[in-house]
C-alpha cells in the first residue's frame, strides 16, 4: 500500500521541526532514519495488540493484524522523510473503508460457520453444499449443508458485495505516534551533541 501519513498535530509538528533544524546533512537524514524505523516499531507494537484482541464472533483467529505486521517495514529515508511500506492491500479496507465486489465469481462467501472463518467456500472442504437463494428479490443466499436429519447446517452467506467500515484503531493514535517521534528524535540529537 502507498499511502502518505502525516503527522498532524500541530505541537508534535513544530517540535519535530524545530529538533530538525537543530542538524543538517547527513545528520539530518540520520534523524530521518530514526525516525522511521521508529514509526516503523511503533506500527509494529500497535498490529501486535491489536492481534492480541480476539475477533468479534469469538471464533479462532485468522491473525489478519499478525500479517499486516509482517507486511511492514521501513524502507528508507532522505533529508526530508522517512518511507514505511504496508506491502498487504487489505490493510487499506481497514484504513479508508471499503466496499468489496468479488472477482471470480457471482457473490463473496461470507462464513457462518467457525469450522469454515478463513476458508474460502470454493476451497471444497466441505462436501455434499448447495444453494438456498434468499427469500425475496435480494440476490444472494447461502450454501448450506443438510444433517441428515431434515435440518440444515448453514456455513456461508452468498452476497454480491460487503461494506466494510473505516477502523478508526487501524493505525496508532497520533499521540502514540508523535509521542515516540519527539522522544526518538530528541535522544538521536543528544546522541550528535555528546
Amino acid at each position: 500500500m502507498k499511502s502518505k501519513i502525516t503527522v498532524t498535530d500541530e505541537a508534535t509538528q513544530a517540535e519535530l521541526a524545530r529538533l530538525a533544524s537543530t542538524v543538517d546533512g547527513p545528520r539530518r537524514q540520520g534523524l530521518m532514519q530514526v525516525l522511521g524505523k521508529t514509526h516503523e516499531q511503533t506500527l509494529h507494537n500497535h498490529f501486535l495488540r491489536k492481534n492480541q484482541k480476539p475477533n468479534k464472533r469469538g471464533w479462532k483467529k485468522t491473525n489478519f493484524w499478525a500479517r499486516i505486521r509482517r507486511a511492514t517495514s521501513y524502507t528508507g529515508a532522505t533529508t526530508s522523510n522517512a518511507t514505511i511500506a504496508i506491502g498487504d492491500p487489505a490493510i487499506a479496507a481497514k484504513i479508508y473503508g471499503a466496499t468489496i465486489t468479488p472477482r471470480r465469481s457471482k457473490f463473496l462467501a461470507i462464513p457462518m460457520d467457525e469450522s469454515v472463518y478463513g476458508v474460502r467456500a470454493s476451497a471444497g472442504t466441505v462436501p455434499n453444499l448447495f444453494f438456498i437463494p434468499r427469500k425475496g428479490s435480494k440476490p444472494g443466499g447461502f450454501l448450506v449443508q443438510s444433517q441428515g436429519d431434515d435440518s440444515l447446517r448453514f456455513f456461508y452467506f452468498l452476497t454480491p458485495k460487503v461494506t466494510v467500515p473505516k477502523d478508526p484503531t487501524a493505525l496508532p493514535t497520533e499521540a502514540e505516534s508523535g509521542r515516540a517521534l519527539v522522544e526518538a528524535a530528541q535522544d538521536y540529537i543528544a546522541r550528535q551533541t555528546n
